[in-house]
Parts: structure tokens; sequence; C-alpha cells
């Protein structure tokens, strides 16, 4: 590499020396707008939207003194680019300038990133089996001895700080985290260091690791050196301290140990009892009570049974008597419940007769009529016929009835009257019920009812 000064006067005017100018390292390598990636993993194909980066080429030789120049910077703008992707794995995609051809770049994919050539610019990874995109060098490296922020920055990447960085605005990463302010102190989780170590020894203790911002907490454990005199492990002993030097404590406070009862506001306990516990009473602290139990003895099975047997009286005198009578009882219920007429089984209409109609009724009654006459209606006429001969022959005197013009023997009732008569009733032949005659031996009337 030669000694190369440009712009000059007289220097050559070749492409390579404009491409020096722009060749720097903190402008170069980044995505300045577009070049944004979508996958259609239905169809493998991968397209970039139209936009500029620019790439920085490690060295080339001058056109026209071949001359060779490092760090030459050159931009690249591309239309809208689709290309074809495999269908599995993942590729990396990158910007490749044909340097030998004016304005020739292409849009390449690679299944490494290293296999990228160093005069390539890799702008994204894609994972071909679920077309998610993972862009990248979307912004310039900074490398730069004093850094000045002015604004809000984001870092896409690595800061390394040799020395300091004034800030103007906050310092945030490209996910939006805020990792530090103007007016933001700088967390401990941004500090290479972020805890101190205290140890101790001898009689300090409780050191340890702190992170910044916590608090540690130390201890001394210090013997007493001296009590009395007495040295070493010191025990107190009777007589050690008085009461003036206690404080709050004086004479007439002091009490023997242990204490009486006498020094003692309430020296005594009550025990109170009732129901089947005796006893108790009043008793002085350290004296006894005697409290007793007057419990019946445990009943004999003879006895539990009179003893029930005394509340069974009505339907029997022993709960045996009463066992037996809910027996007999179950026994007479079970009877009830079989003999019972199931409701399922009454039929009303085959089991009842409906109710007579008066028509019905008569026509009923006039069956059973067959010998006086043969209906009711004909029967009434005939009784009060009878009803009136009887009447009009009490109204006759015996006299009366012989005395007749036309009286004798047998004309009364045949030929006036129309009454059969007859001189005994072992006389009377078969005649019709209802029929009435004359009787001579006891001269009275008679109604046949057989």
């Amino acid at each position: 590499m030669s000694t190369t000064v440009f712009p000059i006067n007289g220097a050559a005017n070749a492409a390579e020396l404009f491409a020096l100018l722009a060749g720097h390292s903190n402008a170069t390598d980044f995505v300045d707008e577009g070049l944004t990636v979508t996958v259609d993993a239905d169809n493998n194909t991968a397209t970039l939207s139209a936009g500029t980066c620019y790439i920085q080429l490690d060295a080339d030789t001058i056109t026209g003194t071949n001359e060779q120049v490092r760090n030459l910077g050159y931009v690249v703008q591309l239309d809208e680019q689709t290309v074809s992707i495999p269908d599995s794995g993942t590729v990396t995609l990158a910007v490749v300038p044909d340097y030998s051809v004016p304005n020739t770049a292409a849009i390449e994919y690679y299944e490494l990133q290293s296999n990228v050539p160093p005069a390539a610019l890799a702008i994204a990874t894609v994972d071909c089996n679920t077309g998610t995109v993972d862009e990248y060098n979307r912004a310039p490296d900074i490398d730069a001895n004093s850094l000045s922020v002015v604004g809000e920055t984001t870092i896409d990447g690595e800061l390394n700080v040799t020395q300091n960085v004034v800030l103007d605005g906050q310092l945030k990463q490209n996910d939006g985290t805020v990792l530090f302010g103007p007016d933001d102190p700088v967390p401990s989780t941004q500090l290479s260091d972020d805890s101190v170590t205290i140890k101790t020894n001898g009689d300090l203790t409780g050191g340890g690791s702190v992170s910044l911002g916590d608090s540690l907490t130390l201890d001394t454990t210090v013997p007493v050196t001296s009590v009395h005199g007495r040295t070493g492990a010191v025990s107190a002993t009777d007589g050690d301290y008085t009461h003036e030097q206690i404080a709050n404590v004086s004479n007439d406070d002091h009490h023997p140990y242990p204490v009486p009862n006498t020094g003692l506001a309430n020296d005594s306990i009550t025990v109170s009892t009732g129901g089947d516990i005796t006893g108790g009473g009043s008793v002085t602290l350290g004296d006894t009570v005697t409290i007793s139990a007057d419990v019946p003895d445990r009943y004999t099975d003879s006895e539990a049974v009179t003893a029930v047997d005394g509340e069974v009286s009505t339907t029997a005198s022993t709960v045996s008597g009463l066992d037996t009578q809910v027996s007999t009882n179950e026994s007479a219920i079970s009877t009830l419940e079989s003999d019972k007429l199931s409701v399922d089984a009454y039929t009303p209409e085959q089991d009842t007769h409906t109710r007579y109609t008066d028509s019905e009724a008569i026509s009923a009654a006039n069956s059973t009529i067959q010998d006086a006459a043969s209906t009711l209606n004909a029967l009434d006429a005939v009784v009060a016929d009878h009803d009136t001969a009887i009447t009009d022959l009490e109204s006759l005197s015996h006299t009366e009835q012989h005395n007749s013009d036309q009286h004798d023997s047998d004309s009364l009732h045949t030929d006036s009257v129309g009454i059969p008569s007859y001189k005994t009733t072992d006389a009377v032949p078969d005649i019709p019920r209802g029929s009435v005659v004359h009787i001579e031996a006891d001269d009275a009337l008679y109604i046949e009812s057989q």
C-alpha cells in the first residue's frame, strides 16, 4: 500500500479514491433504510423491500495507477427484489455487490453466516421452516474514544466504553429497555462488579458479600474482662450488687427468696364443687384440699331392665310385653294390607250399579206383583176397594145383616155385598192373595195373605 492523499490537485480521478473518502468504519456495513424482509414459506421465497445500505471493502486497486488502497466505502441502492429460499433449514440473506460491473448487486442466501463474503453485507437470518426473520446490521457500529449522546439513543449490539460517555438523553437497548440517562443513576446490573465483600475476624462477626445499595450487619462478642476483681469466665455471686446500685429498686422492695405467702397480696385459692363432686373450699397456697366424687354404681342388666320397664304402662307392662304387642300389631297391619281392596283393582263401573231412574224403579217393583194385580197402581186400587168394603161391613150390626129381606145363608155376600162366606177357615179353598172372605164361625172378615 503506497502513500495516498486525496482529494488533492493532480490526483487521479478514480472511483476508488472517492470510495476511500466514504470508507469510515463508523459509517459502513449497515442498512440505512428499507431492505425489510418478508417470507412466503408456502412458495419458499423471500422479498426485500427497496432500500439503501453502506458496505466497506477491505482493499482495492486504483484504476490507472494500480496503487492499492484500503477501507473503501460503497453505497448500494436496491429496488424491491424476491429471491428463492430452501423449504427447510436456516439461511442468511446478504447484499452482494459486483464491484467490477457498474450498478450491479444481488441478494444471495448462505446456509452459514460465516460464508458471507467480506465485501458483502449480511442483513437477515431466515428460518425457512417457520418463516420467521431476524434482521440485523440496521445501524452503524461506533468506535470512539469519547462519545457524546444528544437526545435518545438506541443500542443494537454491544457498548464497550473505555473512557467517558456524556449523555444528554436516554441510552436504550434495541428492545426499548432504558439502560440509563443523564438524570438516572447507573443501575448495579449494568456494572461489571456490583458488590463488595467485607471480611471480619477476632471478636467481629457477620461479614460477607453485600450488593451495592444493600446493607450488612456486623456484630462483636467482647467478653467481660473482670467483675469485682474476678477475671476470666465471670459468674455473678451474692453480694455483687446492692439495691442502690440497681436502678429503681430500694431497700423497701427487698424480699427473701422464695417469696413467703405473707408477702403475697393473694395467698389462697377457692375450689368450688357441685353435683356429684363434694368438698373443696378455700385453701392456702402450699396446703391441700380434698374433693370427692359421689358417683352411683353401675347398673346390672336386671336393674337396667327393671328401670326401663317402669316407663311402660299403656299397651304393656314390660319392655318385653311391648315388644310382643308391637310384633302382633305389625302382623295385623300386614294382614289388613294384604286384604284391602287395591285401588288398581277397583272398577266402579263394574262393581256398582248406576242410580235407578223413577221409571226404572217403578218397572222393577211392578215385576214383583202378579196375584191381586199386575202393577203398583192397580194394587193400590184393589187395596182401596177392600178398605171401603171393610168399612161398610163394620158399620152394619149383625142383626141388621140377618133381618134383611134378602138375607139367607149364602146371599149376604154373594148378592148384595159380593164377599164369599164360609163356615170355617178350613173350608176356604185356594184363593188369590189379598182376597176377602167371611167366616161364619167367627162372624169376621179375613184377607188371604198367602
